[in-house]
């Protein structure tokens, strides 16, 4: 007998689904890429955190820095993910919930 989560590959990618609610209930995501991905950008918040309170990046350094990542590097960023995505991995429900919370908020 299966349990109710276990991971699958789909199209190379480590998704999970539940196998109790059929198909009908769709993919989900799966904690073994978010957990990872979480853990780098906590990761980087602190260190930035730390060479702040270091005085090792001045205020103008993250002025300067700030401007960077939003006019330049963010926006290339957003673009080059925007084009190699395949729409067909999308889950939809996800970014609808999202959605709904930032309107709400």
């Amino acid at each position: 007998m299966e349990t109710p989560n276990n991971y699958v590959f789909i199209h190379g990618k480590n998704i999970s689904h539940n196998t109790l609610a059929g198909s009908a209930a769709g993919p989900h995501m799966s904690i073994d890429k978010l957990f990872p991905a979480l853990l780098e950008c906590f990761g980087i918040i602190l260190c930035g955190y730390i060479a702040g309170r270091a005085d090792m990046i001045t205020e103008s350094h993250a002025k300067g820095l700030g401007n960077f990542v939003s006019k330049f590097a963010l926006p290339a960023l957003l673009f080059k993910n925007m084009v190699l995505l395949d729409f067909g991995d999308v889950i939809w429900a996800f970014l609808w919930s999202v959605l709904v919370a930032k309107v709400f908020v």
